[in-house]
């Protein structure tokens, strides 16, 4: 069923990216309408449109790197530990360092990031400002 929005004054695209990032652990509504500079109400309409907007766990593994989308470049873990602590706190399926640091390489080879060295840097809009798929 495909629920036709109201028309906001906001740009569409921010109202996504606000409504993406207030879904993922340890964001907050206030800091995404801040963020985008989009209002509460309209935020929430989207949010209710996108059915919660559930972060998938790249969304979720993006968050841990850019600091909730705060940065676009950084220094990968030395130790994969306390990311793959997190995921398993969010996700509940066991994650282990090793299957963190592949799928941080996974986000590389499928271009979401860009691995130099031990620096990545983030190659993609995010959270994602695109229409979410029918």
């Amino acid at each position: 069923m495909v629920v036709a929005m109201a028309r906001s004054k906001y740009p569409r695209n921010k109202l996504l990216q606000a409504a993406r990032l207030s879904a993922l652990p340890g964001a907050t509504i206030a800091e995404a309408c801040k963020r985008y500079g989009v209002g509460k109400s309209a935020l929430a309409r989207v949010k209710k449109e996108l059915h919660g907007a559930r972060p998938s766990m790249d969304d979720v593994l993006l968050a841990a790197l850019t600091d909730h989308g705060n940065d676009r470049s950084g220094t990968l873990p030395k130790s994969y530990a306390s990311l793959a602590s997190w995921m398993d706190y969010i996700d509940h399926d066991g994650c282990t360092p090793q299957v963190a640091e592949a799928r941080v390489r996974s986000l590389a080879e499928r271009g979401f990031i860009e691995i130099e060295g031990s620096r990545w840097t983030l190659r993609v809009t995010w959270p994602s400002d695109a229409e979410p798929a029918p």
